[in-house]
């Protein structure tokens, strides 16, 4: 059994069938047996980041800003994988996903290390999750997707929202 947490960026409540996806998919995960939440995140009140770097420095771990995005923070320790799940606009992730994303400094530690070619931050706990993305199309959606590869080169998978949800599924239960 993992721990998945499935994170909707989807700004649009007009876009009813990504939603539903993410819900079939939640839905399908916990039939397999597995524990899974499911944060809309155009539902929380998340504010940006300040860069004021007191998670760092100040209060080591705890963000300055107290909103919602401590949610977001605990599933991210909670979770064995993490399904980041957005439209692409304008190129790449929503900008909802791009926000949570810049919350994350509280889960690692200020000083970098080299990693598979790539500094990388120490990590402030000692737990470990898979990353993965599921994309729904836009303009120029191939292009988005190479770009979106290499921002997030962590991800053990992105797939598409024209994948069935079976199909997801299986990619999330075999990493």
């Amino acid at each position: 059994m993992k721990k998945v947490l499935i994170v909707n960026g989807n700004p649009d409540t007009n876009r009813q069938n990504f939603d539903e996806y993410c819900e079939e998919l939640r839905q399908r995960m916990q039939v397999q047996g597995n524990e899974v939440k499911l944060i809309t995140l155009r539902e929380k009140k998340i504010a940006d980041c300040i860069g004021c770097y007191a998670c760092w420095l100040k209060t080591p771990g705890i963000c300055a800003l107290k909103d919602e995005q401590e949610e977001v923070l605990r599933g991210y320790l909670w979770a064995d994988c993490i399904v980041l799940a957005s439209p692409t606009i304008m190129g790449f992730v929503s900008a909802l996903i791009k926000k949570a994303n810049d919350r994350m400094l509280p889960l690692v530690h200020p000083f970098l290390k080299m990693n598979n070619d790539r500094m990388t931050h120490y990590p402030r706990y000692d737990k470990e999750y898979a990353l993965g993305l599921l994309l729904d199309g836009g303009e120029r959606f191939d292009e988005a997707i190479e770009i979106i590869k290499k921002v997030y080169s962590k991800a053990r998978f992105i797939k598409t929202m024209q994948s069935p949800v079976e199909e997801v599924a299986y990619e999330i239960d075999n990493i």
